[in-house]
């Protein structure tokens, strides 16, 4: 007796004419494809589209492809992990100050900018505003008795400054709370800012 006929079921519905694929062959399939060039999942998926079809094909393909592991070996990452640094922690009040400036901002009795600190040994927290954003404006503020200890600013990462950051949006929520009608009709943020802080150190 002879072997039976096989069945081969197509899709016909474009000039392709691609073939059914069962389960069982459609990894191995893939693996032969996936082997000539390594092609990301969009081109992968094209690739054995244009020759088959099955159910749930993209799916299977996306899995296949992000799953290879000498792809994922050989892939370039562009950043590089640097190693933790040494975490040192201040000992003294106003050794170490978090400084940032806010602005420009609605302008209120003539200042249209803010300069946020948070200590970061007792975590006090001052503001003052600013007329305009220059170093002499900022150097001539008596913010100290003397200066800080450390002269170091991360300008491109603003998570290293994060206690300032923080309180940025502390403060700009307390400030957009206050009714309008708290001051004259009018809440500039320069009069209100004073009874913020203290709310902010009191707590």
């Amino acid at each position: 007796m002879g072997q039976p006929p096989v069945i081969l079921h197509c899709n016909v519905s474009d000039e392709r004419n691609r073939l059914f694929v069962p389960e069982y062959f459609r990894r191995e399939i893939f693996n032969t494809l996936y082997s000539l060039s390594q092609p990301r999942v969009r081109a992968s998926q094209k690739l054995v589209a244009e020759r088959y079809v099955c159910p749930s094909m993209r799916q299977d393909v996306t899995l296949w492809t992000r799953s290879c592991l000498k792809c994922q070996r050989a892939k370039v990452f562009r950043n590089t992990r640097s190693k933790v640094g040494n975490f040192i922690p201040a000992s003294s009040p106003f050794e170490h100050m978090h400084i940032d400036i806010v602005g420009p901002l609605p302008p209120s009795e003539g200042f249209r900018y803010r300069l946020t600190c948070v200590d970061r040994y007792s975590k006090w927290k001052e503001a003052f505003p600013l007329v305009e954003m220059s170093p002499e404006t900022v150097a001539e503020l008596s913010i100290l008795d003397g200066s800080p200890e450390r002269h170091r600013i991360a300008p491109y990462h603003p998570g290293a400054n994060g206690q300032v950051e923080r309180f940025h949006r502390q403060l700009k929520a307390a400030i957009t709370a206050v009714p309008k009608n708290f001051i004259n009709g009018n809440a500039r943020w320069t009069i209100v800012l004073p009874t913020i802080l203290l709310g902010f150190r009191a707590a």
